[in-house]
């Protein structure tokens, strides 16, 4: 919720509304692509503000939200519907570095307008803003149109693609008769009476395999725990008695066993993040065994199943791909194709996003771990009470002392964040277990039991000539094609929303 501290004198621009969006720092896995897609799909006009710098010096990250732009609506210049505020709020700078900042900016952030005002003045604010929103009622009309006029030539050019391929598919595909209805029927019966059943039994073997284990700590988890532990029996980044003088001798002793403190806990915390690795490593393993229910003969034999092209690559360690995608989200995307009424089509909805949730699933280092450990560092933070016991009686006199009590500070923390990981060895276990039972249920008992055999066995019917190719022949068109004419569509679809929204 925003609350606007100024009168907006335009009276005919209709309802405005202010969306303050995600930071570019946040941790979340897809921040990036969420703030993109809140600046293409919420926003009209960016604003940017920012304060003076230290040094009034443009860094690569003041750049990376103009940078995202482009990016959210590429048939608009970013030049045309943003601005950049420079907020000149009492701060530690110089007038030279206020300049040297509004001159950085005008060279590397080309937007409608530049201003730069002071937040904290409501007259000043008031004054700018007027300017801003003003010139947002009258730019918007142009934008408008251009945004329509690039977008109709893409629906355009779609509708010749469609008409183009319709004429070929009208020689490709035969004319529908009762035996390919027939055939339908026969391969949806064949499905039920014995793949059903297999695909059940193999993933509920695989359920069964995984919830022996939840109770038990991860043993690949241990051991890649274990050689961080041996990776930092020496402490990352402590300096040497002749590297502390040097520093020391620029910014003071103090200032210098601060510094290294906070240097030391980084690189601790970045030989923590190789754990990522190992638990990315469980979950596509997985996921791969995941698929095997699926595409074994003894399962669901989708094994030869087409999708939106030939699979590209077959990868042991993990799940496979296809045109790109991963098994999994090419699997989902055509379940949500099915469905012939509300409860069907509810049902390979819900189907479709729980195999999408089964292909992210997974325990990352800075979600899971990260925020338990912080706290075994606060020893490190040379100011903190958490120090207090590792802190040097003086900062005077020989510096070895100093670089003694930062190491066993180092080692506090570390020996602590290590057996605090430890305790979690379980986790990943039960995880593991949650991810395929959750999918398990999904597959076999989204609704009821009859839906999911249902939109399942349509799956198989509609590639009965893959599931089934010794009872079936090819008596309709090449699925490649049949693949292409719903891709077309589906953009087709999605080209002509957009233009009229």
């Amino acid at each position: 919720m925003v609350t606007i501290r100024c009168p907006f004198k335009v009276e005919d621009a209709g309802q405005l509304s202010v969306c303050d969006s995600p930071g570019l720092g946040d941790f979340v896995c897809g921040a990036e692509d969420n703030l993109v897609r809140s600046i293409g799909n919420n926003l009209d006009t960016v604003v940017m503000l920012k304060r003076v710098p230290h040094g009034g010096i443009v860094k690569p990250e003041d750049t990376q939200l103009f940078d995202l732009i482009p990016k959210a609506i590429p048939e608009l210049l970013a030049k045309d519907w943003s601005y950049y505020i420079v907020n000149k709020v009492k701060e530690k700078y110089t007038p030279a570095e206020l300049e040297t900042f509004q001159r950085q900016v005008g060279e590397k952030i080309i937007t409608r307008r530049l201003i730069t005002l002071d937040a904290s003045d409501p007259n000043d604010v008031l004054t700018n803003f007027d300017e801003i929103l003003q010139d947002i009622a009258d730019n918007q009309t142009m934008l408008d149109k251009t945004l329509y006029a690039s977008r109709i030539g893409s629906v355009a050019s779609l509708l010749a693609s469609i008409a183009s391929t319709t004429k070929g598919l009208s020689i490709v595909f035969p004319a529908a008769d009762n035996a390919g209805n027939k055939d339908y029927t026969t391969a949806q019966t064949m499905f039920s009476d014995d793949v059903w059943e297999n695909l059940g039994f193999e993933l509920g073997e695989l359920v069964k395999k995984y919830a022996d284990c939840r109770e038990k700590e991860n043993q690949l988890f241990l051991d890649n725990l274990e050689q961080v532990k041996r990776d930092l029996q020496l402490t990352p980044g402590l300096p040497s008695e002749q590297d502390f003088a040097k520093r020391a001798s620029t910014m003071q002793t103090q200032p210098a066993y601060g510094f290294y403190g906070q240097a030391i806990r980084r690189l601790i915390l970045k030989q923590f993040e190789r754990i990522d690795d190992n638990i990315k490593s469980l979950f596509d393993g997985l996921r791969n065994e995941a698929e095997q229910c699926f595409t074994s003969e003894a399962g669901g034999k989708f094994a030869n199943v087409t999708f939106d092209n030939e699979i590209l690559e077959n990868n042991t360690q993990g799940p496979s791909t296809v045109a790109g995608k991963t098994w999994w989200v090419s699997l989902a995307d055509e379940i949500m194709l099915l469905g012939d009424t509300d409860k069907a089509k509810d049902t390979a909805r819900r189907i479709a996003d729980s195999l999408r949730q089964f292909n992210s699933a997974a325990l990352t280092f800075r979600e899971f771990i990260l925020p338990r450990i912080l706290p075994c560092f606060d020893v490190l933070d040379t100011s903190s009470d958490a120090h207090i016991p590792f802190r040097p009686q003086s900062f005077e006199g020989a510096k070895e002392g100093l670089i003694e009590c930062l190491d066993a500070a180092a080692k506090n923390g570390t020996d602590n964040a290590i057996e605090l990981v430890k305790s979690f060895a379980k986790e990943p276990s039960m995880a593991l277990f949650a991810a395929i039972e959750d999918v398990r249920d999904a597959v076999l008992r989204t609704n009821d039991e009859k839906s999911s055999e249902r939109i399942w066995s349509n799956f198989a019917a509609d590639h009965r000539s893959e599931v089934f190719p010794e009872t079936f022949q090819r008596k309709e068109a090449d699925a490649k094609f049949r693949k292409e004419w719903r891709e077309i569509v589906a953009k087709l679809q999605q080209s002509v929303n957009e233009a009229n929204s």
